[in-house]
């Protein structure tokens, strides 16, 4: 299995063009879907892996690729909710 910081690596290096307008990304139904979507990845790492990067999640994949739009559609509460309740913790 990939290691869990090579997995979130992965994503950010993809992911960047998606949160333009009109993307899959963009705006607060395409956070939500990125949330939904990661989650899904992490479903065979360990709940205690995840936790430990879910702080850095936030910053990492959604705020660093929303700078050059018209901000952040999420919180990091609501980023965080929605990727928690995909997660199906082994």
């Amino acid at each position: 299995m990939v290691k869990l910081d090579d997995y979130i690596q992965s994503i950010r290096e993809v992911i960047p063009p998606l949160f333009a307008p009109n993307n899959i990304y963009y705006g607060k139904e395409g956070a939500l879907r990125l949330a939904r979507e990661v989650s899904y990845g992490l479903k065979d790492y360990p709940e205690k892996e995840i936790k430990s990067i879910l702080g850095e999640l936030y910053g990492k994949l959604l705020v660093a690729n929303c700078l050059t739009t018209k901000g952040v559609p999420l919180s990091a509460k609501e980023f965080n909710k929605e990727l928690l309740k995909y997660c199906k913790f082994n």
